[in-house]
């Protein structure tokens, strides 16, 4: 804008200086200067551009985020129905035959940021998406657990329609009890299914839906909390 208004100044002088130079009245060493001022005002944008901050989940600094190694905005293998997923950075659990190795490094892949969080809402509001899966990588680890905890409150607030599957290498039993991380207890209470328990090769089993060891169990979250036990669901047993 200033640059502008300077162009504008330097302009309506150099009308002037046209009309008066006869007279000597020096209006060209004014003109001049405001040359000067814009050339300083134009310098100046152009060392000290504007810097845009990224929005980051609860206000946290860009190097506290989870990362992400992708979405899948159709995924029929990971839950029932047609489903978003997503696939979150690091794991401790290491298990042998993991079918995502490169997702165990923390540092893999891209921040999960505001702009994926509101690009992840928007794929979740199409009709014919029954739910949000979340997979790794290790969704609960103590390092992802705020920035899940974050997106899921977001899912449940803006589409209450919208079912939640998590897979983790924990068990229910202890993230009920608060041993993994800070948020596991509350996390639980936003979460429709959890299948638990990290995955063992030689209890591989082709055969199995929605798990890929027959240790692994689908809990019905809702219903385990509200009478106290575990309860797997039966339709994928």
């Amino acid at each position: 804008m200033l640059l502008g208004v300077a162009k504008y100044v330097t302009l309506m002088l150099f009308s002037v200086e046209v009309g008066y130079t006869v007279m000597g009245k020096g209006i060209g060493v004014l003109c001049a200067l405001i040359k000067t001022v814009e050339s300083v005002l134009l310098e100046g944008m152009i060392a000290q551009p504007r810097l845009l901050k990224l929005g980051t989940p609860h206000g946290r600094n860009k190097e506290d985020l989870m990362n992400y190694a992708d979405i899948k905005n159709v995924d029929v293998t990971n839950g029932p129905g047609v489903r978003i997923s997503l696939f979150v950075s690091g794991c401790p659990h290491h298990c042998p035959g993991c079918f995502n190795p490169e997702t165990w490094s923390y540092d893999y892949g891209e921040p999960f940021a505001e702009q994926e969080v509101e690009k992840l809402i928007g794929m979740l509001d199409a009709p014919y998406i029954q739910g949000l899966s979340l997979l790794g990588g290790e969704p609960l680890a103590p390092k992802n657990q705020a920035t899940v905890l974050d997106l899921v409150k977001q899912v449940k607030e803006k589409l209450p329609g919208k079912d939640i599957w998590c897979y983790t290498g924990y068990l229910y039993e202890d993230l009920l009890d608060g041993r993994v991380g800070e948020h596991s207890q509350e996390l639980l209470s936003y979460m429709d299914v959890l299948v638990d328990g990290r995955f063992q090769e030689e209890l591989k089993d082709i055969r199995l839906r929605f798990r890929g060891s027959s240790n692994q169990r689908i809990i019905d979250v809702p219903k385990s909390l509200m009478e106290g036990r575990v309860i797997v669901n039966p339709m994928y047993f």
